[in-house]
């Protein structure tokens, strides 16, 4: 069975947040998650609740979740999406889903405990294939 990934960034309307769930060590901002931890059915709602969890936001959060960072719209919570394909929404660390939190939101949560650093590696947009 493939292991999807399902890349996403977190913002408030005043920027970009550091993830808590860090995978590079030269770009705080992006992460992701295997598209199998997500609840079913998978839909934005239940994407959203597993982003909240993940980068430690309460329950409460109130949360906008935009497909991509480039679309405009956001999804409704009820629209299903495609997790587990080569296409569909945060397919790649190139265009990521997008959670936008409540600036006070973003405040209240809780940081990472430096004890919880883990080894990264570090982000290259080229590709390398093969033995060089």
């Amino acid at each position: 069975m493939a292991h999807f990934q399902v890349y996403y960034r977190v913002y408030t309307k005043q920027g970009a947040l550091e993830s808590n769930n860090l995978i590079y060590s030269n770009d705080r901002f992006i992460s992701r998650i295997v598209s199998r931890s997500v609840a079913p059915p998978h839909t934005a709602a239940s994407l959203k609740k597993h982003i909240c969890r993940i980068e430690r936001f309460e329950l409460s959060t109130k949360c906008t979740l935009y497909p991509s960072l480039s679309n405009q719209a956001p999804v409704e919570d009820s629209a299903r999406l495609a997790l587990r394909g080569t296409s569909g929404p945060g397919v790649s660390e190139i265009d990521p889903v997008v959670l936008v939190v409540d600036v006070s939101d973003a405040e209240k949560r809780s940081k990472l405990a430096s004890s919880e650093a883990k080894d990264l590696v570090e982000w290259s947009s080229t590709r390398r294939y093969g033995a060089s």
